[in-house]
């Protein structure tokens, strides 16, 4: 029978195949670290550079799509980082539209603006923030005994960005590198047009933003944070929310309908 007992004063490697196991200190970080946070816009809105789409690409963009897949660029000009402003362009050069860069993700870029004298600044963002608000006002969903859904992504032109009112406190939900970057200025446009109490940050769902390539930790932005489960009227019933551990924003707001037909 061979001798199978380690020989004095060798140290055994790894098996063929095998790499060796290195032991981490504590607080050493892992290897797969957390993606980063988004640095703030540039204020200026202009663009870092220039995506031209692949020949009949184009078509759906002029028609106002607001999402540009990495299947439809044939090439980028110019070396715009992750967030920064670009211009959309056909093949031949033509503008089609202006939005945000980011090399992380299938939708490499998010558009925002179809008319080449607009910069993506923080007046537009505060503009369509304000106007937002003001078409619920003209719904009858301004009530702070009740909520709803503030801003709805692209709905409003916003692609990325959820906010919803629940009495006198919203939730804001990011999904998008652009709004990520633009994060101070959305809540100054949301403080500007509804004056809230408090304005929380609720986090993406961790495989979308991983895929968005950020990290931004959830929590109280602005104000107060509510004491509890934030109590709202809908269908005659009072309903506690929880915002800070709720699913998601923290209520299935579009789902006011299918409540009232079950309490029938």
């Amino acid at each position: 029978m061979p001798d199978r007992r380690r020989r004095p004063g060798r140290t055994p490697g790894p098996r063929p195949g095998q790499e060796a196991r290195r032991h981490r200190p504590e607080g050493e970080p892992s290897a797969a670290a957390p993606a980063p946070v988004p640095r703030p816009a540039d204020e200026s809105g202009l663009p870092a550079g220039r995506v031209l789409v692949k020949p009949k690409r184009a078509r759906p963009f002029f028609g106002r799509h607001p999402w540009v897949l990495d299947s439809a660029v044939d090439r980028l000009e110019g070396s715009p980082a992750d967030g920064d402003v670009v211009d959309l362009a056909t093949a031949e050069g033509r503008f089609i539209a202006r939005g945000v860069w980011n090399s992380a993700s299938r939708l490499r870029v998010r558009l925002y603006a179809f008319d080449e004298a607009q910069p993506l600044d923080a007046a537009l963002f505060r503009a369509r923030i304000h106007r937002a608000a003001a078409l619920r006002g003209a719904l009858g969903l301004d009530d702070r005994t009740g909520a709803a859904r503030l801003v709805n992504s692209e709905g409003d032109d916003l692609s990325g960005l959820v906010v919803d009112r629940y009495g006198d406190h919203l939730a804001v939900q990011v999904t998008a590198l652009a709004m990520a970057g633009r994060l101070a200025t959305i809540c100054d446009a949301l403080d500007e047009a509804v004056r809230p109490a408090g304005i929380l940050l609720k986090a993406a769902d961790r495989g979308l933003a991983r895929l968005e390539g950020f990290h931004l930790p959830e929590g109280l932005l602005r104000g107060r944070a509510p004491d509890g489960p934030v109590f709202v009227r809908e269908g005659g019933l009072s309903w506690g929310v929880d915002l800070a551990e709720g699913q998601k924003t923290g209520f299935y707001l579009d789902q006011r309908d299918n409540r009232r037909a079950a309490a029938v």
